[in-house]
């Protein structure tokens, strides 16, 4: 039986088979994403931004650009006990912690890659930077032709290394293929929002609580922000 989060990959990498290769692709997750920008041309402009610039320092392959996260998820979790550090006002109060669905697996035993052994080892081998350096599979722009060889790509190792999480699969792929798919580090083109909370931990947090009121802030300032920094709504 496939699993579920698996399946996410091999539909969207059937989608990718219809469509031209030239065509971009922008693909967010259906109920944790808002859109809101300018005009169509500043994401498309954003978009070339940020590969332009990837490129420069990867070579000539066109990658897919990924939304960036701040833990290297499904690998990585936020600590369960940052709610009660954050209540008791603790300066260290993000904390992560290693999963532990994955402490000892051992991937590579398909020749697609070099070994990787737990959590550690695949997050390690991403060698990775930047304010937001971890890829989210839930948003992701590129064109159809880079998109669909990434995702043919994603499906085989899903298939060969018996994965059971996209996000585990697509971290795979970044360490053995590091160029096809890379992250907007800095928030160029996706702004991640993170409450930096266990799973668990995050349904006791009350709307007005002073981190959501903060978060809340901050999202309303970036959404109706414009390039000069002034608060005008309709830019983002």
């Amino acid at each position: 039986v496939t699993p579920f989060l698996i399946h996410k990959l091999l539909l969207t990498r059937e989608l990718l088979e219809e469509l031209p290769d030239e065509d971009l692709v922008l693909y967010i997750d259906a109920t944790d994403a808002l859109v809101q920008r300018g005009t169509c041309s500043d994401l498309v402009s954003a978009f070339w931004g940020v590969v332009n610039r990837e490129q420069r320092k990867s070579g000539d392959v066109e990658p897919v650009i990924f939304a960036g996260q701040g833990h290297c998820h499904p690998f990585e979790v936020w600590a369960a006990g940052n709610w009660d550090r954050m209540a008791q006002g603790s300066e260290a109060w993000a904390q992560k912690a290693w999963s532990d669905k994955f402490p000892n697996r051992t991937y590579g035993r398909s020749g697609l890659g070099p070994p990787l052994v737990g959590n550690e080892g695949v997050c390690a081998g991403l060698r990775v930077k930047g304010l937001l350096p971890y890829a989210d599979s839930g948003a992701w722009m590129g064109r159809v032709g880079p998109a669909r060889r990434l995702f043919q790509l994603l499906g085989q190792v899903a298939s060969a290394e018996q994965g059971i999480h996209c996000m585990e699969v697509l971290k795979l792929v970044q360490v053995w293929f590091p160029d096809l798919a890379l992250v907007d580090t800095e928030a160029e083109l996706f702004w991640t929002t993170e409450l930096q909370l266990g799973a668990g931990d995050g349904y006791q947090v009350a709307e007005s609580d002073p981190t959501v009121q903060h978060l809340k802030h901050t999202f309303t300032t970036r959404t109706l922000c414009t390039q000069s920094g002034h608060l005008t709504p309709g830019y983002w």
